[in-house]
């Protein structure tokens, strides 16, 4: 079977609206987080899903875990930790942990994690990761509001199916075999932002 990558044009158009989303609500100039506001903080942010893969015509579940450590700053340059962990029924994995520095706006390719091209943008208070897969794309939200103790972020990563392609392939394989996923659901997530230096 042939695949083709999806290309980053596509994938903002895919992403641009999550399905059933609402219009945002009206912030005020005093509210709105610039990314000046983030410059010398620290995310950390752990999203869990539910996958459901399939090969050799046969489905299986696993749970898979994104950690990101993100180092703001200065200006639109940051430090970015990705470290991935699978618990399938064959046991526990954790991936190869990955470290980059990173430029808002440029794209890049994606060497592991599924493979594909990437680009990482700042928009009304949103810092997303958005990233082509053989087949589909995916995109990381870190959602920023003021707290009373600061800054708060929510995360969240969805996928976005191609139209009569409901599957996503990553470019990784087993034992030559391509990895399918079929279906996910959201476990948890949690996100913070600590003001400066590593938490």
């Amino acid at each position: 079977m042939k695949w083709q990558t999806i290309s980053l044009v596509a994938i903002v158009i895919l992403l641009s609206v999550p399905a059933g989303s609402q219009p945002a609500a009206e912030k005020s100039p005093r509210d709105a987080i610039l990314l000046q506001d983030l410059d010398g903080s620290t995310i950390v942010a752990e999203i869990t899903r539910e996958q459901r893969g399939r090969r050799e015509n046969r489905e299986f579940k696993t749970t898979y875990q994104q950690e990101w450590t993100l180092v703001m700053g200065p200006g639109d340059i940051f430090q970015v930790t990705f470290t991935p962990t699978s618990l399938t029924p064959s046991g526990k994995r954790t991936g190869k942990t990955n470290k980059s520095t990173i430029r808002l706006d440029d794209h890049y390719t994606i060497r592991s994690a599924g493979g594909g091209e990437a680009t990482w943008m700042f928009r009304d208070g949103v810092l997303s990761f958005l990233r082509t897969y053989r087949v589909g794309a995916g995109r990381m939200t870190i959602e920023f509001t003021r707290g009373v103790t600061g800054l708060q972020c929510t995360a969240n990563y969805v996928f976005a199916y191609e139209d009569g392609k409901p599957y996503i392939v990553l470019d990784s394989t087993i034992n030559g075999e391509p990895t399918i996923i079929v279906g996910d659901r959201k476990v948890s997530s949690h996100c913070r932002v600590f003001a400066t230096g590593q938490p």
